[in-house]
């Protein structure tokens, strides 16, 4: 009966088997399900190089707005003394009948504004800090946290630092605590980044016809190609779905009695049996449910293609509103950094005039609030040149052979 062996006679029995199945022909259903898997295999490690690559780009962007609050903070608190040393100049010159009421007014109102400036800094700073710690896993806070800066430029090899957001934040400072304890500093954070990456990853930007960024290879493109693949070979499979399938099997079978104890059966098996088959099998009719299941794998296909033009079409302009803020950047840096420069210079020349009198006490407070200014914003754009930089080296290096 079906595939067990009934002996018509009144006793114990028992039978153990070993059966093999293998399927001859199934118009290629196997093989494509192995395609299915290998290309789901390649597309968690495109997936897993497109999430590294998207933490570079956040982490740098947040560095870059955690330094530039840092700085900013920095100098508005250098500018919040020069404020409270000029208010009590103004306040002298006023007693002596020299200067105005007004003028005093004024010095305090500024000081009350950068005062708000610097709270604000600070809230802001400490916002962009917890976001770190979830990179981190570590703590910071505005008043006691050192935040390394860029370096000058990516032009040398050694320039290019990789901002590495996971386990190496503060590890340098970790390092030299370890190498010199009686000196360790352990009130202090700190935030910084480790050259790891080579500067041959990172190139100016080229002119239209010539640019290092290919988007049919990037990392988006590379996903979605296989993704359709899958969705592809899972259309084939449902279309053969109804198709006949070929299979052999094979069954070797022994066989046990006894006609008065149940459990001296098992002692007895004497009687083998082997058995080889081919068959075929198909669903003759299954009410329209394959015709639909297919319709929509092809569907899903074409929804798939779609959805990837639509997010390379996203890609090329995240990559060209890039690729320009970094060919500015460029223009800009040699400029930027010279002016900077100056600024620093000329800091430091107030302070010698000022020191053997050759320049009022007043209006060098004054020249060097006006510099302290510049100094910000020019410390604010190069930072802002540095990230368009670093995240157009990454983009260019996204590539997959």
């Amino acid at each position: 009966m079906g595939n067990e062996i009934l002996l018509n006679r009144d006793y114990y029995q028992d039978v153990a088997a070993v059966g093999l199945n293998y399927n001859l022909f199934d118009f290629g259903i196997r093989k494509r399900g192995l395609d299915i898997a290998k290309a789901d295999d390649k597309q968690k490690e495109m997936l897993l190089l497109k999430d590294v690559r998207d933490l570079k780009l956040d982490v740098v962007d947040l560095y870059g707005e955690t330094l530039a609050l840092y700085k900013a903070l920095g100098i508005k608190r250098q500018i919040l003394e020069l404020q409270n040393e000029l208010f009590s100049i103004n306040k002298r010159l006023r007693n002596a009948g020299e200067l105005s009421e007004i003028e005093v007014t004024n010095s305090e109102i500024d000081i009350s504004e950068t005062r708000s400036d610097i709270t604000e800094l600070e809230n802001n700073l400490s916002k962009r800090l917890s976001e770190f710690s979830y990179y981190t896993n570590k703590s910071y806070a505005a008043d006691n946290v050192e935040i390394d800066d860029f370096p000058e430029s990516l032009d040398g090899e050694d320039d290019m630092p990789d901002v590495l957001p996971i386990g190496n934040v503060a590890r340098k400072r970790e390092e030299d605590n370890h190498k010199n304890p009686d000196k360790a500093d352990n009130k202090t954070a700190k935030l910084s980044i480790e050259k790891t990456i080579k500067q041959s990853d990172y190139k100016k930007p080229a002119k239209e016809d010539d640019r290092d960024f290919d988007i049919e290879n990037s990392l988006e493109a590379k996903t979605y190609d296989l993704e359709i693949l899958k969705k592809q070979k899972e259309y084939e499979i449902q279309k053969r779905a109804n198709f006949p399938k070929v299979s052999f099997d094979t069954r070797y079978n022994l066989y046990g009695s006894d006609s008065n104890k149940y459990f001296d059966s098992f002692s007895d098996i004497e009687q083998r049996s082997l058995s080889f088959r081919i068959s075929t099998s198909f669903t003759m009719f299954d009410g329209m449910k394959n015709i639909n299941t297919v319709n929509k794998r092809k569907l899903e296909v074409e929804k798939l293609k779609v959805q990837k033009e639509m997010e390379l079409a996203e890609l090329k302009k995240k990559y060209e509103q890039i690729r320009l803020d970094a060919e500015n950047s460029f223009l800009q840096d040699e400029n930027n950094k010279r002016t900077l420069g100056l600024v620093n210079k000329n800091l430091e020349n107030l302070e010698r005039l000022n020191a053997n009198g050759i320049i009022a006490k007043a209006e060098c407070v004054k020249k060097k609030l006006e510099l302290l200014d510049k100094k910000q914003r020019l410390e604010e754009t190069r930072i802002r040149n540095y990230v368009n930089r670093y995240k157009l080296g990454v983009l260019n290096g996204n590539g997959v052979e």
